[in-house]
C-alpha cells in the first residue's frame, strides 16, 4: 500500500479530530470554550486545567453557554475552575428538565 493510499484511508476527518485533540492539550492561550468545543467536535474526552473533561460533560456546558447572555456567559465561564463550571451546567439541566415535567 502506498504512502497516498494510506492518507485516503484516513480521511480528513480524522486528520480533524487529531487537530482537535492537539489544539486541546497543547494550547493554553484558548479559552475553556473552545476547549470544551474541541472536546464535543472530537467526540472524546480530553483534560482541561488537569481535570479530564468527558464529551458528555463538555456538551452539556457548551448548549448551556449557547444559550445564556453576555453578562451570565461571562460569570459562567470566570468561576474559579472547570469543574464548578461543569457542575453549575448540570445544575441548569436539571433545573430545567424539573419545569419541563
Amino acid at each position: 500500500m502506498t504512502t497516498t493510499q494510506e492518507e485516503n484511508e484516513c480521511g480528513p476527518d480524522q486528520d480533524l479530530q487529531l487537530q482537535t485533540i492537539d489544539l486541546c492539550r497543547e494550547a493554553p492561550g484558548y479559552s475553556r470554550i473552545e476547549k470544551l468545543r474541541a472536546i464535543v467536535e472530537a467526540k472524546s474526552f480530553m483534560e482541561i486545567e488537569g481535570v479530564p473533561v468527558d464529551m458528555q460533560s463538555a456538551n452539556v456546558v457548551v448548549q448551556v453557554y449557547d444559550r445564556l447572555n453576555e453578562a451570565n456567559r461571562a460569570a459562567l465561564m470566570n468561576r474559579p475552575t472547570i469543574t464548578s463550571v461543569i457542575d453549575v451546567a448540570w445544575r441548569v439541566v436539571a433545573r430545567s428538565s424539573k419545569r419541563s415535567k
